[in-house]
């Protein structure tokens, strides 16, 4: 019977040297298929970039840029990439925004790669501020940078779905924000999402129901009310108003 490790194929120590070879083999490959594909994409980025600045600043060849960044391939290859990956959230947006019939869409308003991301990150530090109330007004900031931006309902969402940690709350927030400012569309839109997040909480009905009953959208905002899972005396004026 051989007890002696040195002519076991199978000891510890041979094992051992197997395994070091096939992570050191594995290690090899990764870094070559990497090398390659600095050779075949990453080194194509710049290129690619200048290519959607010239769409961008034609303002009628947008399409393209999302056919380019759409393709299957495309985003096999780039979408782990940093820039990219900060730029397919402007693609996302301005679909959305085409979508609902937004004319002064995100690329009508920044006709650069660089300045589409310069203001989605700006706009995401803003909102973070003002969800951690990392410094005063942090909110009346945010709101400073909505109105000089511009920006549009579908981008508040598109970020509020990417970049809070509590998305909910900062909806909330944020229409209270838009009604102090009475920004009311801005502010429906906003209750309207908390209620795609969680559907059938009163209190975000009930100011959907008053914002319709203000524009004399009774059975709007009827309909509005009978979502609310748990009714209670909150919700009881409003229906006596749509009644009326």
């Amino acid at each position: 019977m051989m007890n002696d490790n040195k002519n076991n194929i199978f000891s510890n120590e041979s094992a051992g040297v197997w395994i070091n070879s096939e992570t050191q083999n594995k290690v090899e490959e990764k870094e070559r298929k990497y090398k390659q594909w600095i050779v075949n994409y990453r080194n194509k980025i710049p290129m690619i970039i200048k290519q959607v600045d010239e769409w961008l600043k034609r303002q009628e060849d947008f399409e393209n840029i999302v056919e380019m960044f759409m393709d299957e391939s495309f985003k096999k290859n780039y979408s782990n990439v940093n820039e990219m990956l900060a730029f397919y959230r402007a693609i996302n947006i301005y679909m959305q925004e085409i979508g609902n019939g937004v004319k002064d869409t995100i690329f009508h308003k920044y006709d650069s790669f660089y300045k589409n991301i310069e203001y989605l990150t700006e706009l995401k530090l803003q909102m973070w501020r003002a969800e951690f109330n990392i410094i005063p007004h942090a909110q009346d900031y945010l709101y400073n940078y909505i109105e000089e931006t511009n920006t549009s309902i579908q981008t508040l969402v598109c970020m509020l779905c990417s970049v809070s940690m509590n998305s909910y709350e900062v909806t909330i927030n944020l229409a209270n924000l838009f009604l102090k400012h009475e920004k009311k569309v801005y502010a429906f839109e906003m209750f309207k999402y908390a209620n795609e997040i969680k559907p059938g909480e009163e209190i975000v009905l009930c100011c959907m129901a008053r914002l319709c009953l203000d524009i004399q959208l009774k059975e709007v905002a009827r309909d509005y009310l009978k979502q609310i899972l748990h009714p209670t005396k909150i919700s009881e004026t409003l229906r006596s108003l749509c009644e009326a």
